[in-house]
């Protein structure tokens, strides 16, 4: 989109300048924050055949989507007596508590009409009172980099991220007249239904090069890279013919099979010897900076059976299932331990 011909700062130093005709206003101003479920027992969430099930938006619609999915409700038992708020079309949704910072105080909004639909307990409902503002655009507004920023910082708690209701309230809001908000909204719609259309065919091109790439590991790990050479049968079905010249033997007769060692917390220090983890062969990879830890050089001496040398092979026994990596030159250089 073009820019305006004029700006002017907005006050705020995390956004910098605005187009001078915008306005600014706090959220509390423009509609009522409100509340998700309230008094349920874990028993209301697993009656299926209760005829007073009553769909709710679960708290991974709203961190998983910039727009509410009406196919993605679950049912919890609504009884006639309660007293619980129901979503409109229109509404904007904040995650108040998550396990991550990345979560917290995320917005998504409600372009569906879902009729009797209520929300989950981890989140808070916004409805709009105002006429004179775009769900859609203040939606994209919260979701912008300068205004997550401004949430997450907000958002406090340890074992889990709480945002307190008033921190919300308080959002100030930079805003043009109903008919731009709506063209801005209109033009990052576009833009990103051209941007996903463009992931997914990346993402197809990347899986159609991953299983290209293991095809040739394949061939040429089980028939060599000769085309003329002579096959004869393994012996084994799902390996099938390899070269003639080719021996297949257990591993167990080529190798000796080493376990990790079982360390205790206790052994663990800021800085030393780095170990390997099962977090640290990942994806494939051997990968030493995800989650460092270490043990002193007193105990990698007395420890030095579990020493990793070049060429040994890695392979994770928990976890992910068949994910293994080879050690070489970086693991003598790091002087690493096998956990």
């Amino acid at each position: 989109m073009e820019r305006f011909e004029k700006y002017k700062d907005s006050g705020i130093e995390w956004i910098g300048e605005i187009p001078k005709h915008w306005d600014s206003i706090r959220l509390k101003y423009i509609g009522d924050l409100y509340g998700g479920l309230s008094g349920k027992s874990s028993a209301d969430f697993k009656q299926n055949n209760n005829p007073k099930n009553k769909p709710f938006i679960p708290f991974t619609n709203i961190a998983n989507n910039k727009i509410i999915d009406p196919n993605d409700l679950q049912y919890v038992v609504i009884k006639d007596d309660e007293k619980q708020n129901q979503v409109t079309k229109g509404d904007l949704f904040f995650m108040m508590s998550s396990e991550n910072i990345d979560d917290v105080g995320k917005s998504t909004v409600l372009l569906d009409d879902l009729k009797e639909t209520y929300l989950n307990s981890f989140c808070k409902g916004f409805h709009f009172t105002d006429k004179k503002y775009s769900p859609r655009f203040i939606n994209y507004l919260l979701l912008s980099k300068a205004y997550r920023s401004l949430v997450q910082i907000e958002a406090n708690g340890f074992t889990r991220i709480n945002l307190k209701i008033d921190k919300v309230n308080s959002i100030p809001v930079k805003f043009p007249l109903l008919e731009e908000q709506t063209t801005i909204a209109n033009h990052l719609d576009q833009k990103t239904i051209e941007i996903n259309q463009l992931i997914s065919q990346k993402e197809d091109l990347l899986k159609f090069y991953d299983e290209e790439k293991k095809a040739i590991i394949n061939q040429a790990v089980t028939k060599g890279i000769n085309p003329n050479v002579k096959l004869k049968e393994s012996g084994i079905e799902w390996l099938g013919e390899i070269p003639e010249h080719w021996e297949v033997k257990k591993l167990k007769h080529n190798a000796e099979m080493q376990g990790g060692f079982a360390f205790s917390s206790k052994d663990f220090i800021i800085e030393g010897t780095q170990i390997i983890k099962i977090s640290n062969l990942y994806q494939n990879k051997f990968q030493a900076e995800r989650q460092p830890t270490y043990v002193s050089e007193n105990f990698l001496n007395s420890h030095s059976a579990w020493i990793v040398k070049e060429g040994d092979i890695l392979m994770s026994m928990t976890g992910t299932l068949g994910k293994r990596d080879y050690g070489f030159a970086i693991l003598i250089e790091l002087s690493l331990i096998h956990i």
